[in-house]
């Protein structure tokens, strides 16, 4: 089934004991979408994310199926203090801490695994080079690529041990862009070699972590933004590899309405260069951007009309 692409948001739910719920998960048991993507609102308390990830592990029955969620630390995160785990800002990992004798990424690790996620969109492998929604956030480890690539080997390894997959984002690097692709498209000439730096060494070493696909146009390929673009499946088998897997970063976000329609998007993004494709429908995926949701059903329709890739 060919929606099994998608990972998709949960709205606001935290359990399932509702109508709207128990149509989505008997979706899930068909075999529609390959994930789901956590926020703060899915998230209240340990034992209520056990059960709703356990109701969806139960769904998905035997075959692959991700929980997902974002949490990087210091900003970043989707867990409330009641999870107690506090994770510092990647720069102040990157500035105060060894890689080699770091151990939170293991305790961060366990608390997910025991919360039934098992794929964490970390570690941002970008370079601090003035980013508003990088480097100002503290997002990156910092400006040196073999500094950054210390810190998610030990970030991945620590993961990776304890059975939750990582993800390198975000390709082509992010570090140096101006604007905030939760607000809008970000224009590059080139790929900068040194950016790439980082996800070429990293997926050469961990080449089962998939990557996930920035909001970029790089004008030197294309006038569409990455995610959209065919074109940008030979920059990435070129930059990397042919077996990379990818993901793109969130489809509600701003950076893509210059295709306000949902239906188009998806369309396009299916027909682009990723395996996988974030399409969360929250509303604070995007600071200025607002579009018609599809519901699970229109999702899964034109995922079974348009779809040409393989998953």
């Amino acid at each position: 089934m060919s929606s099994q692409k998608l990972i998709v948001g949960l709205k606001t739910w935290q359990d399932f004991d509702h109508l709207e719920g128990q149509k989505f998960l008997e979706l899930v048991k068909a075999g529609a979408f390959g994930g789901v993507i956590l926020f703060a609102d899915n998230c209240h308390s340990p034992s209520q994310v056990k059960s709703l990830t356990g109701i969806l592990k139960e769904a998905a029955g035997d075959r692959p199926f991700w929980i997902s969620i974002d949490e990087e630390g210091g900003l970043v995160t989707r867990l409330n203090e009641s999870f107690d785990l506090r994770i510092p800002t990647a720069k102040d990992l990157g500035a105060f801490q060894n890689p080699k004798t770091y151990t939170g990424f293991t305790t961060q690790a366990q608390i997910l695994q025991d919360l039934g996620i098992n794929l964490n969109f970390s570690p941002v492998v970008d370079l601090a080079l003035g980013s508003p929604v990088v480097e100002k956030k503290g997002r990156s480890f910092g400006a040196n690529p073999d500094h950054i690539i210390g810190w998610a080997q030990s970030f991945l390894k620590q993961s990776l041990e304890k059975g939750v997959m990582g993800c390198l984002k975000h390709f082509p690097g992010h570090g140096a862009l101006s604007v905030d692709t939760h607000d809008c498209v970000a224009y590059a000439d080139d790929l900068e070699i040194q950016a790439l730096k980082p996800f070429q060494k990293l997926h050469k070493a961990f080449p089962q972590v998939p990557i996930m696909l920035a909001h970029v146009v790089i004008q030197k390929f294309d006038d569409q933004v990455s995610c959209l673009s065919p074109k940008w499946r030979a920059v990435i088998h070129q930059a990397l590899s042919p077996k990379a897997c990818v993901i793109t970063d969130d489809l509600s976000m701003g950076a893509l309405q210059n295709v306000p329609d949902p239906k188009k998007r998806l369309k396009l993004a299916l027909q682009g260069p990723a395996d996988f494709l974030i399409f969360s429908q929250n509303p604070k995926a995007s600071l200025s951007h607002k579009f018609k949701m599809l519901t699970y059903e229109e999702m899964i329709e034109i995922c079974d009309l348009t779809d040409t890739r393989p998953v």
